[in-house]
């Protein structure tokens, strides 16, 4: 590489890495998820139904035998359930990192 020849990329302009976080977030949500949080540049799409333990509770207590039924959901959906988060970088490369074990507190590392 001679001196003063730059072939680092290019950063791109902030309308463009937020045009290309909702064009992946539209195709997260097209395959099912929903969008839990969102930041500038990065979001987190939850993929799963969320359980109604309040329901559950409920039925238990009216019928007694709910409980079985509530404890079979509840795993069934700890195995389904996953998020995926997607960061848009300065160059407007989008990374997509799926986690089943995420905090459901989010909104912390959106800020940063």
């Amino acid at each position: 590489m001679t001196q003063g020849d730059d072939s680092s990329p290019a950063t791109v302009p902030d309308s463009v890495r937020k045009a290309r976080l909702v064009e992946a977030m539209q195709k997260e949500v097209l395959a099912g998820g929903r969008i839990e949080a969102q930041g500038e540049f990065n979001a987190v799409i939850r993929f799963g139904k969320p359980v109604n333990h309040i329901l559950h509770l409920l039925l238990t207590i009216v019928t007694g035998l709910w409980a079985l039924v509530w404890i079979l959901m509840a795993i069934e959906n700890h195995n389904t359930n996953y998020a995926v988060t997607l960061i848009v970088n300065e160059y407007a490369d989008i990374s997509r990192q799926s986690s089943r074990f995420m905090d459901r507190e989010v909104g912390s590392w959106l800020d940063a």
